[in-house]
């Protein structure tokens, strides 16, 4: 099955964007419809033509990208469902900004559901609603020592933080039934790089929140997300090379997809910020594939 994994992959793969796609977006007077050419017409659309539309749309397709490998083993589909939940997981950080921040402007959630609904998520009306919500599911494993912890402190972030945390708990653990934790606790040094430099000027009681993230091992580096995933997608690059048929290729395949979402995104929203190209280009990760 590992093998087929690779070679459905290794198909898949051929239908990523390139380089010279970003640039055509970039440079397109109208983004959408030039996406829509590239091979998201099946999702443009879907949420309507503004801009935060097409984010939605980006991500759906991130979606229907890894869909075919979860026509697999159970092992293996439950992986991969892990993978993307972390769009919920985002969805629930989402949230929480409306309830907390007071936010005038409905928030941007992504176009997908799986422990609980976006109905429902959106519906709660206030953090103690919210809470009892989180703990249903694997991203509500530390809510209550989070807010114990944000009563004290004040910042959002460290409610936050325990999201992340808990849903990286959960995605390893699903990471290892399938035989990727070794590649998703690369990928974990991606959270923890974002994680430490936000809770430098915490008091050390709300590390414990981070206890599934490796924070420890960043300690003494200035280590950004940026530099994370650029490490994370070197690494994976020449893993990709030589286990060509086996989960290393299938991990850079999916890390290459969730690269791909994430570029669309920032040249999207700085077009909608009207940031000079070359700023944005710099900001684009490249493909472990």
């Amino acid at each position: 099955m590992e093998g087929y994994l690779a070679v459905r992959a290794h198909g898949l793969k051929l239908h990523l964007l390139k380089p010279s796609d970003y640039d055509k977006v970039l440079r397109s007077r109208d983004p959408v419809s030039t996406l829509a050419s590239l091979g998201y017409s099946d999702v443009v659309g879907l949420y309507g033509k503004s801009w935060t539309g097409a984010i939605k749309a980006i991500y759906a397709k991130l979606v229907r990208r890894l869909e075919p490998l979860m026509a697999t083993t159970p092992h293996f589909r439950s992986f991969f469902r892990a993978f993307l939940d972390r769009l919920e997981a985002a969805n629930c950080k989402a949230r929480l900004r409306e309830l907390m921040g007071g936010r005038v402007h409905p928030a941007l959630y992504y176009p997908y559901s799986h422990h609980l609904s976006l109905g429902v998520l959106s519906s709660v009306s206030d953090i103690k609603s919210y809470s009892k919500l989180l703990s249903r599911t694997p991203y509500g494993a530390l809510i209550e020592d989070a807010l114990e912890i944000y009563e004290e402190v004040g910042r959002i972030a460290v409610i936050e933080a325990s999201i992340d945390s808990s849903y990286y708990s959960y995605y390893l653990g699903a990471s290892r039934e399938a035989g990727f934790e070794r590649f998703s606790r690369m990928e974990g040094r991606v959270y923890g790089a974002y994680w430490r430099r936000v809770f430098e000027e915490l008091p050390p009681k709300a590390l414990k929140l981070l206890d599934a993230l490796p924070v420890g091992e960043l300690a003494t580096r200035e280590y950004s997300w940026q530099q994370a995933m650029r490490e994370l997608i070197a690494n994976l690059r020449d893993i990709a090379r030589r286990d060509f048929v086996g989960r290393g290729y299938v991990f850079a395949y999916i890390i290459s997809c969730w690269v791909e979402a994430i570029n669309l995104e920032r040249i999207l929203v700085a077009k909608r910020l009207e940031v000079e190209d070359e700023l944005v280009k710099r900001l684009l990760l490249p493909s472990p594939l």
